[in-house]
């Protein structure tokens, strides 16, 4: 009797190293970092914490916004995710989704006086729910969405008094 109980254990053991070595090399869930899509001539980057949270107060307490926002397409990009964090309120699929991740503001020059804005976000990978309410509050019609679907980059004006935006997903991040 006590054979078969050692025998047990000993192949017991045997599968479970055998387990663990071949989980060993295998790839796990990839963390996605939203810092990859800034581009690396950016002059300043704003990382703003759980900032579908705190959007609102960010934008009406700080003074670097309140002047970034002078520029028609920083007032346009702060405008939708306005709307996106309005919509978060209600939405508990999206709030799921994207509460409490950070979001990248980078600004670039673009000639003259002008500045060029990269705004960034993790979007999880998998989960079109929250793809399809974005593409919504962004005011795309079906084929933007299935384009966004694809990764594709669609033109979107979330406000008809500021000029157009390019927005995509890519590899779980939204541009």
């Amino acid at each position: 009797m006590r054979r078969i109980v050692l025998s047990l254990l000993v192949v017991a053991s045997l599968a479970a190293a055998a387990w663990t070595l071949y989980q060993w090399k295998r790839p796990g869930a990839r963390a996605v970092d939203p810092w990859s899509a800034v581009p690396a001539q950016s002059a300043v980057v704003l990382r703003i914490p759980a900032a579908w949270e705190t959007w609102d107060r960010f934008t009406h307490t700080s003074q670097l916004w309140a002047a970034l926002e002078e520029a028609p397409a920083v007032r346009a990009a702060g405008r939708a995710l306005a709307r996106a964090a309005e919509r978060m309120e209600n939405d508990a699929a999206l709030r799921d989704a994207l509460g409490g991740t950070p979001v990248l503001v980078s600004l670039q020059r673009a000639g003259g006086d002008a500045i060029a804005c990269v705004i960034t976000g993790v979007l999880p990978v998998g989960q079109h729910a929250p793809l399809r309410t974005i593409a919504e509050l962004l005011g795309t019609d079906a084929a933007a969405a299935q384009a966004l679907a694809g990764g594709g980059v669609v033109q979107v004006r979330p406000d008809t008094a500021l000029p157009m935006l390019s927005f995509t997903v890519r590899d779980g991040l939204w541009i």
